[in-house]
């Protein structure tokens, strides 16, 4: 990536720029702390408004940083983002916004005002600041959006590298990409359950985002891989599938399922038997009828429906699936997250397979669940050793 902000313009209108606000601020962190002299002062400039769309709670702003809200107040009047703009001067003037109430209808239940105390973190000067926070919330996207296009324009005058975790999902997608031009999904699926000493470094959870190894220590874990399915439910599954179920029925053709980087019972990631297809798929179905699109069903995408959800990881409410048909067919996602987004998550089952032999905690550590219980530790997965004999 030769310019990491140059390369944010094709994600603003794309991705959520909450997201991108995110990242970038990550980008910033690190750069500040490797090498703090490299930033320009413009750079900082930018870094306060990143940092002010991250926020949580105006008060410690106007408590701790006034003056940078009335920064971040002089670049909305600039660009005319008045909704922002006069809920910041109202802020600087002492004047919160109104409260605001919320109700909420849960399935089969009558609606209900959602009471939730915030605590302190709302409060300054003797006033409640939390209907501020959600008037920013509902108008800070024009915001985030302007301070992006800012770093765009700005990558002419410094540059920044992108954050340690993009660095290294871009490592791990490029590999998998050259893994998958000589192996098919079902090689690769052998290959990780025929495993003879897989181990995992595991460690603390807050050392999971950066790949931190330093207090992580091995564990021996165990590939458990059920038999073959049969031929004749290959057969009927092909006919009710079409074409592009080839690639899953060929993995299944091995083993019709497995336990995956087991440790003492603690499963990483389960696939399911063919048997247990539908009952997961119609897991994923209820949760998006229920709880993600109660209100918009006709929303929900087509391709859900017909899909094969193959897999799940303990703990977590969602599904990986196996797009069957639609635009997305022979591609891989994981339900809710990447259905709501129309975004899969791997190119093929050849590239799920091959992230899961080479970056094993990008697909296991997804949903946050999976630990490991070592002692009186509780342990998450870091890096996978794939046939990394014991040290001794």
């Amino acid at each position: 990536m030769k310019n990491y902000l140059q390369s944010i313009e094709k994600r603003i209108g794309v991705e959520d720029p909450a997201v991108i606000i995110w990242e970038v601020d990550a980008a910033f962190r690190e750069a500040i702390q490797e090498s703090p002299e490299s930033l320009t002062q413009r750079a900082l400039e930018l870094h306060e408004l990143v940092r002010f769309c991250k926020f949580d709670a105006i008060a410690p702003w106007l408590r701790d940083q006034r003056e940078a809200v009335g920064r971040v107040l002089a670049f909305t009047r600039k660009l005319n983002i008045d909704k922002v703009a006069d809920i910041l001067e109202a802020a600087l003037n002492g004047e919160p916004q109104d409260e605001v109430s919320f109700s909420v209808t849960l399935h089969g239940q009558a609606p209900r005002i959602l009471e939730v105390d915030a605590g302190e973190i709302t409060k300054f000067a003797g006033k409640d600041w939390g209907g501020t926070d959600i008037a920013l919330s509902f108008a800070i996207s024009e915001l985030e959006d302007s301070v992006l296009h800012a770093l765009v324009v700005a990558s002419r005058e410094f540059d920044l590298r992108p954050p340690l975790e993009v660095r290294q999902r871009i490592a791990s997608d490029a590999e998998a990409d050259g893994i998958v031009k000589n192996a098919t999904a079902a090689k690769l699926f052998n290959e990780i359950v025929s495993a003879k000493h897989p181990r995992m470094l595991a460690g603390p959870y807050e050392d999971i985002k950066g790949r931190v190894t330093d207090r992580a220590i091995t564990i021996s874990l165990k590939h458990i891989k059920n038999p073959p399915a049969k031929h004749k439910d290959l057969v009927r599954l092909e006919k009710k599938y079409g074409l592009f179920a080839k690639e899953i029925l060929d993995v299944y053709a091995l083993h019709n399922g497995a336990k995956l980087f087991e440790y003492e019972n603690a499963c990483g990631f389960y696939m399911a038997s063919i048997e247990e297809w539908d009952d997961l798929r119609n897991d994923a179905i209820t949760w998006a009828e229920e709880v993600t699109w109660q209100e918009d069903k006709d929303e929900i995408p087509a391709y859900l429906y017909s899909a094969i959800a193959f897999g799940m990881i303990p703990g977590d409410s969602e599904r990986w699936l196996y797009i069957t048909e639609g635009k997305h067919a022979g591609k891989v996602m994981l339900s809710d997250t990447d259905l709501i987004d129309d975004e899969p998550r791997f190119e093929s089952l050849a590239h799920f397979f091959a992230t899961l032999q080479n970056d094993a905690p990008k697909i296991i550590g997804s949903g946050g669940y999976v630990h490991y219980n070592v002692g009186d530790e509780h342990l998450c997965p870091i890096q996978y050793l794939q046939d990394q004999r014991a040290q001794t």
